[in-house]
């Protein structure tokens, strides 16, 4: 639900937002103490742990019923005490764009968007991981070579994250903020994505990727514009990842280039369209100086701190020193 335009933000209670930054803050938390208890108790398991690490079947289905009860359940349960405590006008936009012809344009474009997100965060960390001497490392998985076991991999990694992770970041977590402008919602949901991937490989993807995508659900009104953009994107990830896998990397190499040239083409025909047709297309509701204005109220609630700092703790996890 878009917000009254008329709307003076500066006059919304600081409360509020403080309100929206704990539940987010909480939901981080509860995220990753729900993780650690999680492997805790896996670990203590040898079936559990030989049968997850042998049989990627039960691996990939494991993980996306794991990822729907870690990651859905914090955000939506927060989500809802907010609702019940007076943000009526938090509604999740579940229903249709508002015009379709302008979401097909904005799917491609968000997703070259994403892709070019993507080459720039690259070329900053392998410039920041030749200027500290460290190594960013992230969480991996194994390809399957098996038709069953592809299915099941695409299923945990290009379908549930993008239902699952657009409803808790643009949806729980952004929503709630657009009474306060929608670039503010936009970058501090962005924020929140980043945090939640927890190293430096994706982090600075997540944020970019996090704005492109709550963008262009802010313009559509639909969160199924941005579950696309996402879906797309994890899409072309998993083709390169299983490519890699079982044809090789001289093959996977001149496909992922091919699809990374037309999908930046298409995209940016699509968006220079799209800004062809809105030439007003970056002023969104409200004034951009309110941005400035609730970003360290929204940052610095207790929750959200904790959340920061157990995130950073969590990056630095996955980051060698080379020296």
């Amino acid at each position: 639900m878009r917000p009254d335009s008329k709307t003076d933000v500066r006059q919304l209670p600081r409360s509020a937002l403080l309100a929206a930054s704990l539940a987010a803050g909480s939901s981080v938390i509860l995220y990753y103490a729900i993780n650690k208890t999680a492997g805790y108790f896996f670990s203590r398991s040898a079936w559990l742990v030989e049968t997850y690490n042998t049989d990627l079947t039960f691996q990939y289905a494991f993980d996306s019923v794991f990822i729907i009860f870690a990651l859905f359940l914090p955000f939506a349960l927060l989500f809802l005490l907010l609702r019940r405590g007076g943000w009526t006008d938090a509604v999740i936009p579940f229903g249709s764009a508002y015009r379709p012809g302008l979401a097909a344009l904005l799917v491609p474009a968000g997703l070259a968007a994403c892709m070019a997100g993507n080459f720039a965060a690259s070329y900053l960390n392998t410039f920041v991981e030749s200027f500290f001497t460290v190594e960013f490392t992230m969480p991996t998985f194994t390809v399957p070579k098996e038709a069953g076991a592809i299915a099941l991999y695409f299923v945990r990694s290009a379908i549930v994250p993008p239902l699952i992770e657009e409803f808790c970041m643009r949806g729980c977590v952004m929503q709630p903020l657009r009474r306060y402008g929608d670039w503010f919602a936009i970058i501090m949901s962005a924020f929140v994505f980043a945090l939640l991937h927890g190293n430096m490989v994706q982090l600075p993807f997540a944020f970019v990727a996090g704005i492109a995508i709550g963008y262009c659900v802010v313009v559509t009104g639909s969160i199924w514009t941005g579950v696309a953009i996402h879906f797309f994107n994890n899409t072309i990830s998993v083709m390169e990842s299983v490519m890699m896998t079982n044809v090789g990397a001289a093959q996977t190499a001149v496909t992922a280039s091919v699809v990374a040239a037309v999908t930046l083409i298409i995209g940016v025909i699509c968006l220079v369209i799209y800004l062809f047709m809105n030439p007003h297309a970056g002023r969104l509701h409200p004034a951009r100086e309110i941005v400035r204005r609730k970003t360290l109220v929204y940052l610095a609630s207790p929750a959200m701190l904790a959340a920061i700092g157990i995130m950073i703790y969590v990056t630095t996890t996955w980051v060698q020193s080379l020296g």
